[in-house]
């Protein structure tokens, strides 16, 4: 799993199907430095629509950048998804999306989440698959709602999420393991 450089995406800007699915890209950008990605961003989109050239990573970049600015999630996901022509793109949105919204621990990233995964699945090499999956498998843990809170890294997401598990006895809402279960 890779968190990305985003300024480093955004240099190379990469075909979209090269990005992995596994990776996350929501590593919480403090305001000055999400504005100048975002105009950044936009520059960069500018210029390539101008040569005729694919602007997802771009897109998604200001998808990134403009939650962290305070931009309205749900819009540019609208905008955004009309766009994505390939299943691979579509998991990657959806991933992104989950991601952003997890991070500030809201209820509305569980099912973005869910879609990216279901998307993603057949696309992923088996590693990959058992990352996400384990990664989404803990992330159930965290309690969200309907408020964002204080953005936090993956790590301190996952530390959170364990801490949980831990204490409702590794079921999320608490209780014994289901015997019958034996995918854990």
């Amino acid at each position: 799993m890779q968190m990305h450089d985003l300024e480093a995406l955004l240099e190379t800007c990469p075909p979209a199907a090269s990005l992995r699915l596994a990776d996350w890209y929501a590593l919480p950008l403090p305001e000055p430095a999400a504005r100048a990605l975002l105009a950044q961003a936009r520059q960069r989109r500018q210029s390539a629509l101008k040569r005729g050239e694919a602007v997802l990573v771009q897109r998604l970049i200001e998808l990134i950048a403009g939650w962290w600015c305070g931009q309205d999630l749900d819009m540019h996901h609208a905008s955004l998804s009309a766009e994505c022509r390939e299943r691979h793109e579509q998991a990657l949105l959806e991933l992104v999306t989950g991601q952003l919204l997890i991070s500030r621990r809201l209820a509305a990233a569980r099912p973005h989440l869910q879609q990216g995964f279901a998307l993603a699945a057949p696309l992923l090499p088996a590693q990959d698959y058992f990352t996400v999956m384990k990664r989404h498998g803990l992330l159930e843990y965290l309690p969200l709602g309907p408020s964002a809170s204080a953005p936090l890294t993956l790590d301190e997401l996952l530390t959170e999420a364990a801490v949980i598990r831990r204490l409702q006895g590794g079921r999320p809402g608490g209780g014994r393991a289901d015997p019958a279960d034996t995918l854990g």
